[in-house]
């Protein structure tokens, strides 16, 4: 069935917010290459760090492998003065990095037991599992903005009716716990992130 669109492609828009205040929005593209998908993700935050105003941007742009690995990865990271960025590529089993942060460049290689996934992958993941109540999922995730390589273990907590603006949406409830951080989101049946809280108060909304 050649020209069924998969939900998960295209760009997916959302809001960042504190309570009530916006502070800023994400979006998310996915597209489907020959053999590969392509995904490009922009956060723009303004925070108040200190009592003055931060604008914190962050931009991924990564090619995954047809099962949604990551084969390379572009990560830039600006937050006033301050700029991170990494690139990797993964190749038989080691991620190869290289990072300039605060004007040093350096080089890092990671041995990999299996070829992790971004973060922003997760959902496409979770569509192709399917989605029933109930189900756990543990995936191998390589976080970027903090470097680090550890399982996320997710669980389908249940289903429910979710209220955005003023439309009704059905919705499966999950708790995805990283690194002892517990994240709830609620996605639709197509896999689309409808909602995710974060403990710190930081509530993003489509």
């Amino acid at each position: 069935d050649m020209d069924k669109t998969d939900p998960v492609l295209g760009e997916e828009w959302m809001g960042i917010y504190i309570g009530k205040d916006k502070i800023g929005y994400s979006v998310t593209n996915i597209q489907k290459g020959n053999d590969i998908y392509l995904v490009s993700e922009r956060t723009v935050m303004k925070l108040n760090v200190m009592g003055s105003p931060q604008e914190i941007t962050i931009l991924t742009n990564a090619i995954l492998d047809r099962d949604f690995s990551i084969k390379s990865f572009r990560f830039d990271l600006q937050s006033g003065v301050v700029k991170f960025q990494s690139q990797a590529k993964v190749s038989k089993g080691e991620m190869e990095l290289n990072i300039t942060s605060g004007g040093r460049k350096t080089k890092e290689t990671i041995p990999l037991k299996t070829t992790p996934y971004l973060p922003g992958s997760l959902r496409l993941l979770l569509s192709q599992q399917g989605l029933s109540v109930g189900r756990e999922f543990r995936f191998p995730i390589f976080d970027p903005s903090t470097m680090s390589n550890e399982d996320i273990v997710v669980r389908i907590e249940g289903k429910e009716k979710l209220k955005i603006g003023n439309e009704r949406f059905s919705a499966y409830r999950l708790k995805e716990t990283f690194k002892g951080v517990v994240i709830r989101s609620w996605i639709s049946k197509e896999g689309k992130t409808l909602k995710e809280e974060s403990p710190m108060g930081m509530v993003m909304v489509r």
